[in-house]
């Protein structure tokens, strides 16, 4: 019986990794090593099959950005999931990279995320574009479970954006990712 007791106590005591969700590095499996080129993103994610772009922006100085591709991005379950409905891309918010947006205009990376472009205020900040590159929605801020943040990209998925209210939709239990 004490052992018992010493196992049950061990295990609750120890980290149960075991347990944890399969994670793999987020800069190479979540994201998507594109162009910069949205017109030829877009042509892609179509070629795919796919319902178009999500794009984070994200600041090298950005604790949540981090913290997400650390305990989120990083769960493969959240990669197979986005990578299978969309083309994922990461912008620098800060970043001077030139960017072609939709419209065909080039742009830095920071001018892209401020006023002249889509008009992001801070990081992290999640961008779904469709195969037009019209935007579908949109979400600032981290999100600190995988649940919540696989019910973002059903919420696009779903087509609940055309009429849904996304803080709604995340605050309810309903509908497993496909």
């Amino acid at each position: 019986m004490r052992t018992f007791f010493f196992a049950l106590t061990l295990a609750w005591l120890v980290p149960s990794t075991a347990l944890a969700a399969p994670t793999r590095d987020a800069d190479s499996h979540f994201f998507q090593s594109g162009f910069r080129d949205f017109p030829e993103e877009i042509s892609l994610a179509k070629t795919e099959g796919k319902r178009g772009l999500a794009i984070m922006f994200e600041a090298e100085d950005c604790p949540p950005c981090k913290r997400m591709k650390r305990d989120i991005l990083s769960q493969v379950r959240v990669q197979d999931y986005y990578r299978k409905h969309f083309r994922v891309i990461s912008i620098d918010f800060n970043g001077d990279q030139d960017v072609v947006d939709p419209a065909g205009r080039v742009l830095s990376e920071k001018r892209y995320a401020g006023k002249e472009g889509v008009g992001i205020r801070g990081t992290p900040a999640f961008l779904f574009l469709d195969l037009q590159g019209r935007e579908m929605a949109r979400h600032y801020g981290e999100i600190r479970n995988a649940d919540n943040f696989l019910k973002l990209g059903q919420f696009v998925v779903s087509g609940a954006w055309r009429n849904g209210d996304l803080r709604k939709h995340l605050e309810s239990s309903v509908a497993a990712p496909r």
